[in-house]
């Protein structure tokens, strides 16, 4: 999208804004991945399971890396892997 530069100082941020609200649409994340990948839970063991896809026969390993402790929850965060 090339951006056009009017003389008006509000419409040029009324445009800006209007850029960077598609913008963020564009990279976030859909409920169901917010769910699933953005969540807490008591144990390190629940956080893992709400991850674990049984229908997946491999060990699951990298799943390790998208959990992480929150005071005294586990989160499960997807933040900084290749896609969100």
């Amino acid at each position: 999208m090339r951006l056009i530069y009017p003389q008006n100082n509000a419409l040029k941020l009324f445009i800006l804004n209007v850029y960077l609200q598609q913008k963020l649409k564009e990279v976030t994340p859909p409920n169901k991945i917010k769910k699933q990948y953005f969540s807490h839970h008591p144990t390190k063991f629940e956080a893992y399971s709400s991850l674990y896809d049984l229908s997946d026969t491999t060990n699951q390993f990298e799943i390790l890396s998208y959990i992480r402790p929150l005071g005294n929850r586990w989160i499960t965060t997807y933040y900084g892997q290749p896609k969100y």
